[in-house]
């Protein structure tokens, strides 16, 4: 890495995150018609966002992308990373939230997880919070209830639900012009292989 590199990739640690921005995984479309069918009903985020796991939200701004890459691509952690599958089968909610989710488990036990391209995503841009100082859950969000009916459609979905099952091979980049506009895939990092 060059001086000039060093120096915008340490930049990126210094500018506050946006709004408009995020880092995630998004499935490949080819698994989006179940998922969609339920977030086209139940999901106030529905037209803002596409189906994602959030990694980091707020984001380094969109105009910062360039750099985020290369620090990202340059870091050691992120070099040993690799995809990965994952299947999606458990609907589950957490107590006290309205928020009905589907979390990802990995398929098998490998050296890269959602947690491991989460945190290392983290270490790169350390201003940039998943969660608020919470502990990093991987999800997708599918909806959300009033509390007293999250348990009924939590099992209603759950019957239907058929596993999704995909191969990780990428972190995406989103951004949006304002907070009332929808996310677009800006930037697509691809998994060292």
């Amino acid at each position: 890495m060059t001086k000039k590199q060093a120096k915008n990739t340490d930049q990126t640690k210094l500018i506050k995150p946006s709004m408009l921005s995020a880092a995630c995984i998004v499935p490949p479309k080819s698994v989006w018609d179940q998922i969609q069918r339920i977030r086209s009903e139940h999901d106030k985020s529905y037209n803002r966002w596409m189906p994602h796991i959030n990694l980091l939200y707020p984001f380094v701004p969109p105009n910062c992308f360039e750099d985020a890459v290369k620090s990202l691509e340059s870091d050691l952690t992120f070099k040993q990373l690799r995809p990965f599958n994952v299947i999606m089968q458990n609907i589950q909610y957490k107590d006290d939230a309205k928020y009905l989710n589907v979390f990802p488990q990995e398929v098998e036990q490998t050296s890269t997880t959602i947690i491991k391209v989460q945190s290392t995503l983290q270490k790169c841009f350390p201003h940039c919070s998943h969660t608020g100082g919470s502990i990093f859950s991987p999800h997708l969000t599918l909806g959300q209830f009033e509390k007293e009916e999250i348990s009924f459609h939590s099992r209603s979905i759950q019957e239907e639900w058929i596993p999704i099952e995909f191969l990780v091979t990428e972190i995406h980049f989103l951004s949006r012009k304002s907070t009332s506009d929808p996310f677009q895939i800006t930037k697509v990092i691809k998994l060292p292989s």
